[in-house]
């Protein structure tokens, strides 16, 4: 920007003439000398000139004869003018400088104002690809992988004791939770959804079609086989999967049934959300909603849903390759320790496992039908495995609406925290659904003694029966899988 002198005259000497004459007048300055440079004096005596002197903002002095001749008073009146015009100069420079600081002081405050938008801006930006980011480095899985399950496990009954604790099923458990502040909070990125007409897609499940490894008095057909037997069907609402009930079998035969493995295994990190409409039940049943790890036990096994013949609550277990992993005694949830099945090595105490029994109303068997069935939420995250339960009327709204977030949870099921049960026991998960008949848990003598001993000697003389199996069948809204 320019700039200006603050408007100081450089322009100052002056000229002065005395003059005298017979009648002795004296000599006095004029006011306009000191702007003169040279004045001659009109009359025939001698002339003196003086040098004015530069002060700040004036002129020099000097002196004017009074009887000045025609030549000065033209010299006075051209000075006065050269004056004012030094005196307007003056004015509109200070005037210049004026507006342009004022313009300049304009343009300041515009650049600035753009700045700060700029930055704003970019942190902003930034903030948002930070998140996005964040979204885009979640584990997704993939629909390319295609995992079969191997090996087998045998389960334990357990006490299934109710509790008068609040449960995770309940809505008034629900609306007390305090919003947890655990990086596993929703909402959750939907990654997979098997429901409706396309449950059974490829894209969500592979038939397994190997002997039963848990010893049940089952064959396990395949997708086309079940379709033609009409042991699978679907509707724009739910998907069915049956054990079939209308072959009387000769001694020792086997019954057709339908057991599903995920075709995408499921990542650390993920929560498993599966509407369940009605589960089989009945003497010598033995229904499972769960998943497991490659190279059981290594992987871990983790059983959702899980019971057999007439029990009526829910077992909810864990099966690792290791005894460090732990059931947490002092976790803060609705379910009860199952005290016969505390080891969670698959290596011990006959395959148990380590459970905690259930407490929320109708979560297995008829009283679960008769409800309407419910919702069962897993979260299986690096902090922990856990598990939510609602019986159909306390499901929670973000649930229904299709925005689960733990955090309106309330407190869960049950739950294996890292801190006794490291992440490192398991391995990507293949989802399961299967029904079994007999078998190592539903088949063992004590357990058909238990209520059962009545319709039939042994579970295998039962099976023969193709009335006895009328409610053994699975019907399911949807099962979802979400990303953290």
């Amino acid at each position: 920007m320019p700039r200006h002198r603050k408007g100081y005259f450089t322009e100052s000497s002056d000229g002065s003439t005395d003059s005298s004459d017979d009648d002795g007048d004296e000599r006095r300055d004029s006011p306009h000398s000191r702007f003169a440079k040279d004045t001659d004096s009109s009359s025939s005596g001698s002339s003196d000139s003086r040098r004015g002197k530069r002060r700040k903002g004036f002129g020099g002095s000097g002196d004017d004869s009074e009887s000045s001749s025609d030549g000065s008073s033209s010299g006075s009146e051209e000075e006065q003018d050269r004056h004012r015009h030094h005196r307007k100069k003056k004015k509109k420079n200070q005037q210049d400088m004026y507006l342009e600081l004022g313009i300049g002081g304009l343009l300041l405050l515009v650049v600035v104002g753009g700045a700060v938008a700029y930055m704003m801006r970019s942190s902003s930006s930034s903030s948002t690809a930070s998140t996005s980011s964040a979204v885009g480095s979640q584990a997704v899985v993939t629909k390319d992988t295609t995992v079969q399950v191997s090996g087998g496990t045998s389960k334990a009954t357990g006490s299934a004791s109710k509790a008068s604790t609040t449960a995770s099923g309940s809505k008034t458990a629900t609306a007390t939770a305090v919003t947890s502040t655990s990086s596993n909070t929703g909402p959750y990125t939907l990654i997979l959804d098997c429901s409706g007409d396309t449950f059974f897609d490829d894209t969500c499940w592979t038939f397994f079609t190997d002997d039963d490894p848990t010893h049940g008095a089952v064959n396990y057909i395949s997708k086309d086989e079940a379709t033609t037997a009409g042991l699978i069907s679907t509707s724009s609402t739910s998907a069915v999967m049956r054990v079939d009930n209308t072959t009387t079998l000769a001694a020792g035969a086997k019954r057709n049934s339908v057991r599903l493995g995920s075709t995408t295994a499921v990542k650390l990190g993920s929560v498993i959300i599966a509407d369940i409409i009605y589960m089989p039940y009945g003497c010598g049943t033995w229904p499972a909603w769960w998943m497991t790890g490659p190279n059981w036990p290594a992987g871990g096994e983790f059983d959702i849903l899980e019971g057999v013949s007439l029990q009526t609550a829910n077992q909810i277990t864990v099966h690792t390759s290791s005894s460090d992993c732990k059931q947490d005694t002092t976790a803060d949830v609705t379910g009860t320790l199952v005290t016969a099945n505390s080891d969670c090595n698959a290596n011990n105490n006959g395959n148990t496992g380590c459970s905690y029994a259930e407490t929320a109303e109708n979560s297995y068997g008829k009283s679960f039908n008769d409800a309407g069935g419910g919702v069962f939420a897993t979260v299986f995250s690096t902090d922990a495995v856990s598990q939510w339960f609602w019986s159909r009327p306390n499901i929670p709204d973000d649930i229904t609406s299709g925005s689960p977030d733990s955090s309106n949870w309330g407190k869960p099921s049950a739950t294996w925290p890292s801190s006794t049960c490291a992440s490192s026991f398991w391995g990507d998960q293949t989802l399961v659904f299967d029904m079994t008949l007999c078998g190592d848990w539903a088949g063992a003598d004590a357990v058909w003694a238990n209520g059962c001993s009545d319709v039939a000697s042994t579970c295998l003389d039962y099976v023969m029966q193709a009335s006895s199996w009328t409610t053994s069948y699975f019907e399911v809204g949807y099962v979802r899988v979400y990303t953290i």
